[in-house]
């Protein structure tokens, strides 16, 4: 996988282009493979749960800043029914730190704070069914691996393990409907919008939250006359919610522009 995502990258380099798009598949009679690479600028929200009186129990939002992801994807295409699937090359962030306050029977109540990285990776894979030329729905698999590095500290204070990793991956059933509209010229406009119903498991607990999903992926696209090439540019934003605790919803927010090309054979 690390050699594909190394594959990938040089690639995009080369083109300047990002982003394969499922709705760019055409829904014409016939089989037809599409490949190519989708490559978004996102940045990513999450949330750390403290359950001490200094936030009452609450989440504490945590942001990156925006990172370039090239996504390969593949779309395979026989009369109206379609398989596809993606892969988000894993890729380091580092969070916004911040403080906190914490009690030990130790050293009382101190101030800490916490810096915070992660590796993300995910894939999917999707089949679908066109019910009209410009509209198919798809039912999926969702799985997206967090890997978290944590540092804690405190001025004059000694921790035995400041460092701790954990992994938290989250992976479920979709279904989605894709959309794309010829608006003249080789300009259309395309949507893609899935919702999922997934479990979030973490390092050591045996116990699974539910998180729901949600993705939109919308914006233009243009196909040349000449060769079998669609780019597109658009907005995609990925939501989870996950269960964290009695009444409290953890949210995970990637959101960022796409450029993309593929190639339709």
């Amino acid at each position: 996988m690390k050699k594909l995502g190394l594959a990938v990258g040089i690639l995009f380099a080369v083109t300047g282009f990002i982003a394969i798009s499922v709705s760019s598949v055409s829904a014409s009679d016939g089989f037809n493979v599409s490949l190519g690479v989708k490559g978004w600028a996102n940045q990513w929200e999450t949330s750390f749960f403290f359950n001490d009186s200094s936030f009452a129990g609450k989440n504490i939002k945590v942001t990156t800043d925006s990172k370039f992801v090239a996504i390969p994807v593949l779309a395979v295409k026989y009369g109206n029914v379609f398989i596809s699937g993606s892969y988000y090359a894993k890729t380091n962030f580092t969070f916004n730190k911040f403080n906190y306050r914490a009690t030990y029977s130790t050293v009382g109540t101190i101030t800490e704070t916490l810096e915070s990285s992660a590796d993300r990776s995910e894939w999917d894979a999707n089949i679908g069914y066109y019910i009209h030329p410009s509209v198919a729905l798809s039912v999926g698999y969702k799985n997206i691996t967090q890997d978290y590095t944590q540092t804690v500290s405190s001025p004059g204070i000694t921790y035995s393990q400041p460092t701790t990793t954990s992994t938290t991956e989250i992976r479920g059933p979709t279904v989605g409907i894709i959309a794309n509209k010829s608006i003249g010229s080789g300009f259309g406009l395309y949507g893609n919008i899935s919702y999922g119903w997934l479990k979030a498991k973490y390092t050591g607990v045996s116990t699974e939250d539910n998180s729901s999903y949600t993705l939109t992926d919308t914006g233009f696209n243009y196909m040349f006359g000449s060769i079998p090439l669609l780019i597109n540019l658009g907005y995609r934003y990925q939501a989870m919610y996950t269960d964290a605790s009695p009444g409290l919803k953890a949210p995970d927010i990637t959101t960022g522009f796409v450029l993309g090309a593929n190639l339709v054979f």
